[in-house]
């Protein structure tokens, strides 16, 4: 027995052993783990750190051609400011041409910084409750719709503003809700995209009717108006309500619309059901479709004149006293999408019923955020079928019974609101704040109005111009045309480069623009002239407004477009001069002068 008991001891001092071995092993490796995630972590804000640092620029060259753009333009870069912003914001560009601005607003660096300070300081909560975080995201929310009004001076006591996932997110809540019924109309212009061309399914499945009309025709009805007084007042049914619809800003062309077609829908001047002997799509018109006599051209050494609409070349009978005009039953919708970006809207003079926006499209970041401004009295006709979350105060699962909720905006704002993107705006309006609308407006138009002039020089050899523009680049005003360039290149035998392939060359080039009909199809194919027999031929072989293919029986079915914003550039503008000179002069396939550097 004693053998085994003096054996004993060793097994015990051995198992000690193990243990202690394990031991160490474990705390190696906790250290080893906790070192780690040391680094990660000084690693990760580290990282944060460098995303917000301030950047050294080098200021782009000042060339002899930049000087004199500069002596033509003195509304451009906001008295010397752009330079330095694009150095030092707009990093995540890198060597960009980004010219797509009707597609999508850019964003700043400091932007985002703000926006990530703010969140990163401030807790916020579903509004859906009464705690603190919850209170503070009313607080936050209402701030922010009270900007939105001031931005389109007027105030709460007149519209209200519903948060909606962007400009089509507002004007499919207005096709939904609107009190259509068979003598209703949905009226629209030929210019109007897509997102309202869609309207058109609920109107129909309501046993409304709907017509397309353009501007001549509109105002040649007013002018019968005019030479015709004893002609019945726009309406009809005084139970019924009609709806028109038009783009303060085209965003296929640029062309910018009149705001006082509101005001005559409301007054009467305008507004006639089709059949009626006096429809605007029926009208018979004497006069082109660029009626309007262009304003007195602003010289370019001069600031521009305040923001005006063009009269149309006759008068426009008016209501002896506005105050005592009753209201038409015709409601207008404003699609604002392309047109607020670079130029402000005052709906206190204008009052649109309803006004649908897109906040990126304005300064870039949030996305899928956007807004319906609507006049009280027209929110109030808006039938909505459909509760959810937040919308009601009280429902039963039971029976048929709920209670909508007393707040109109609550109404129509169904579920949670995206409410970290609503606090984000603050900070994109802070940035167009800082430099103003009208300066927006003034660098904006010197870099639309430079390129037009520059690309209308450039001429094959035999004298054909290589570019052919869609718009009213021609007036040279701000006020008749936004900055949009829509155009296709022109071969030196006048047959079209196609646009995709100018597209697929631009993106290995690094610039961006959009090509197609850019979801606008009336605009589009009225510029191109393309018959609807073709465009019921496209509709069995395209997949998008944008593929490939491009030429269909010799024609052009498409186009490029190029739109600046409130940060585009001088350099920007000379990048694309400089890719359209370098590949599509005198030749005759595209990249037949790759040996050209660009």
């Amino acid at each position: 027995m004693l053998p085994k008991e003096k054996g004993l001891p060793r097994r015990r001092i051995s198992l000690g052993v193990v243990l202690l071995a394990a031991m160490a092993v474990f705390l190696i490796a906790g250290m080893v783990w906790r070192t780690g995630c040391m680094h990660s972590t000084s690693s990760y804000f580290q990282t944060r750190a460098n995303l917000f640092r301030p950047v050294q620029y080098v200021p782009p060259p000042m060339t002899p051609e930049k000087q004199e753009f500069l002596r033509q333009y003195p509304g451009y870069g906001y008295t010397g400011k752009i330079d330095e912003i694009a150095g030092t914001q707009l990093t995540h560009f890198k060597d960009a041409v980004y010219l797509d601005y009707t597609g999508s607003g850019v964003y700043q660096q400091r932007q985002l910084e703000l926006v990530m300070r703010d969140l990163a300081g401030n807790l916020y909560g579903n509004s859906h409750s009464i705690n603190p975080s919850s209170q503070r995201t009313d607080l936050a929310v209402a701030a922010v719709r009270k900007k939105v009004l001031a931005w389109f001076n007027v105030t709460s006591s007149e519209y209200a503003v519903i948060f909606t996932s962007g400009a089509t997110g507002g004007l499919k809540l207005v096709g939904e809700t609107f009190p259509w019924s068979k003598d209703s109309e949905f009226l629209y212009m030929r210019a109007d995209h897509n997102s309202v061309l869609g309207i058109r399914e609920y109107a129909l499945d309501r046993g409304a009717i709907f017509d397309c009309t353009d501007e001549a025709a509109l105002y040649h009805q007013a002018h019968l108006r005019t030479t015709a007084p004893g002609l019945p007042k726009a309406g009809g049914n005084q139970d019924a309500y009609h709806l028109f619809a038009f783009p303060a800003e085209c965003n296929f062309s640029g062309v910018k619309y009149p705001l006082e077609l509101i005001d005559m829908f409301h007054n009467g001047t305008l507004g006639m059901k089709k059949g009626s002997g006096l429809s605007p799509s029926h009208a018979v018109l004497p006069l082109p479709l660029r009626i309007l006599a262009p304003l007195t051209h602003h010289p370019l050494t001069q600031s521009l004149a305040p923001l005006t609409h063009p009269s149309p070349p006759w008068p426009i009978p008016r209501p002896p006293d506005p105050s005592l005009a009753p209201r038409s039953k015709y409601l207008v919708l404003l699609d604002a999408a392309a047109f607020v970006p670079t130029a402000p809207l005052d709906l206190h003079k204008h009052p649109a019923d309803f006004v649908v926006m897109s906040f990126y499209k304005m300064f870039g970041y949030p996305s899928g955020l956007g807004a319906l401004v609507v006049r009280h009295d027209a929110l109030n006709l808006l039938r909505k079928s459909f509760f959810s979350g937040g919308t009601v105060v009280t429902s039963a699962s039971d029976e048929h019974f709920h209670i909508w909720q007393h707040d109109m905006c609550a109404r129509f704002e169904d579920g949670t609101l995206p409410f970290l993107n609503i606090v984000a705006l603050k900070y994109g309006f802070q940035m167009l704040d800082e430099l103003g609308y009208e300066p927006i407006l003034a660098h904006t138009f010197a870099l639309w109005d430079y390129t037009a002039q520059q690309m209308k020089g450039l001429k094959h050899s035999n004298g054909l111009p290589l570019v052919e523009f869609y718009g009213r680049h021609d007036t040279r005003d701000p006020h008749r045309q936004g900055p949009i360039l829509n155009f296709n290149l022109r071969k030196p035998d006048g047959s079209y480069f196609g646009y995709h392939e100018v597209s697929e060359l631009a993106a290995q080039n690094n610039i961006h623009l959009r090509t197609g009909c850019s979801c606008n199809p009336g605009a589009c194919y009225s510029y191109l002239h393309i018959e609807s027999k073709l465009i019921r031929k496209l509709a069995e072989e395209k997949d998008t407004c944008g593929d490939a293919l491009d030429v269909v029986e010799g024609k052009i079915v498409g186009s490029i477009r190029v739109s600046f914003g409130y940060l585009s550039t001088y350099e920007h503008a000379q990048a694309l001069l400089s890719f359209l000179r370098s590949n599509f002069l005198d030749v005759f396939e595209i990249g037949a002068r790759s040996d050209v550097p660009f």
